[in-house]
């Protein structure tokens, strides 16, 4: 990565320093150098002026209980056509390019409308242009800057372009955007929610007690998914939330830049020390989630691990085949905070999956209510075969943990 040397921040510091303004820290024009966007979006204007993510910060997420329906229409929709319909035959997926279509057309559903969103072509095409972005992104990153004439010219020339705002392809591009940084986290935690549940053992109840929960909630609200509904499904956002923090989309991540002259001073303990101008910093993200300090035996899928209440315990209790299923940290009730009842939207130094401070992910409320109605969609109408083994899931690139071939699981209606 030839931005030079990253400075890994450790716990203690975090809430110091990512809360700090942006006059000291940086963090727009570090992202855009960390995905590379002025050679992967195209239009300097779209990462410059990058507007369209307070679509998602503001009217996106106070318009989820408009959203949620046709949402869930669309997840009905795509899981018929990518997992099938026959309740006697198991059908073979790949979890990867499966939850990816999945979750590509149901957020379509909220950002297109219907009918872009059922064409196949359209979402084909998003899917490889956010393959295209990412992919690009770590190329880029992993070369060294060319230093010459030639990439010059190109900066100069990329520098002119049009600023007007509503020209059709600009607006366009935004919407893309807005899917490549999107759909791939999306469905990267989709994909693992998929594998930990199928690699669990059956006789733990948790797929059970999921669909218990699932089916409750649904009858209670009639039938249909509104969003008052989908914050009820408190066993499905603590499965999603183990889910990421067992599996991190980044095992380094936040990057931020000082950009003060005068750096930044750091206490620690009894001494003190300057951060100097230009330093590059990120968060341990994955180590942090595998900490056993704040996650008792971190390593085990524990989908109940942020789970406390009495009547998510009740839920437990009441499923068949479940005796073993447990709530907190190995049924316990502890009193680490990073472990008590939470949100899966809910942020904090030691859950990092959708960043920290003043810049953690504007979409994570749209997100996780997808996600919420993809998990009680998938257990609710399929069964999912145990794995006897589980290999690696992910490979790492850099600072990203990017998903690989997998012993795909079984599914049937």
């Amino acid at each position: 990565m030839d931005r030079g040397n990253l400075l890994v921040v450790p716990p203690r510091q975090i809430k110091y320093i990512y809360s700090l303004p942006e006059t000291v820290l940086d963090v727009l024009v570090t992202a855009n150098e960390s995905i590379q966007t002025k050679w992967t979006v195209w239009d300097n204007e779209v990462d410059g002026k990058p507007f369209h993510m307070d679509v998602i910060r503001n009217q996106i997420t106070r318009n989820l209980g408009l959203l949620t329906p046709p949402i869930a229409t669309e997840l009905d929709i795509a899981f018929e056509r990518e997992w099938g319909t026959s309740t006697i035959e198991w059908k073979m997926i790949d979890p990867w390019p499966s939850a990816l279509k999945i979750v590509a057309g149901a957020a379509n559903a909220a950002l297109c409308g219907t009918d872009l969103c059922r064409n196949s072509e359209f979402l084909e095409r998003l899917g490889a242009h956010a393959m295209c972005m990412f992919a690009g992104s770590l190329v880029i990153s992993s070369t060294p800057r060319a230093q010459d004439g030639l990439q010059w010219l190109i900066d100069e020339a990329y520098a002119t372009c049009d600023p007007n705002q509503l020209v059709p392809e600009r607006l366009a591009h935004r919407l893309v955007f807005l899917n490549d940084v999107s759909m791939h986290s999306t469905g990267y935690t989709a994909q693992h929610v998929i594998l930990d549940l199928a690699s669990q053992d059956p006789s733990l109840g948790y797929v059970q007690a999921l669909r218990d929960e699932a089916g409750k909630v649904l009858k209670e609200a009639g039938g249909t998914w509104t969003r008052q509904a989908v914050t009820k499904l408190k066993l499905v956002d603590s499965t999603i939330r183990e889910s990421m923090r067992l599996s991190p989309f980044f095992s380094v991540g936040l990057p931020r830049t000082v950009i003060s002259s005068h750096g930044i001073n750091v206490q620690q303990g009894n001494s003190a020390f300057n951060i100097p101008k230009g330093t590059l910093l990120g968060i341990p993200v994955q180590a942090i989630h595998y900490d056993e300090s704040l996650y008792p035996d971190s390593k085990t899928f524990n989908p109940f691990r942020f789970t406390q209440s009495g009547a998510v315990r009740d839920i437990i209790d009441a499923s068949a085949d479940n005796s073993k299923a447990v709530s907190g940290s190995a049924g316990e009730t502890t009193r680490n905070t990073h472990v008590k009842e939470k949100s899966s939207a809910t942020i904090d130094d030691g859950f990092l999956s959708f960043g920290f401070g003043k810049h953690a992910c504007p979409g994570r409320f749209f997100a996780l209510n997808e996600l919420k109605m993809f998990v009680a969609n998938m257990v609710l109408n399929y069964d999912i075969e145990h794995l006897q083994e589980a290999g690696p899931r992910t490979t790492p690139i850099l600072w990203l943990n990017v998903p690989k071939l997998f012993n795909s699981p079984k599914v049937r209606p």
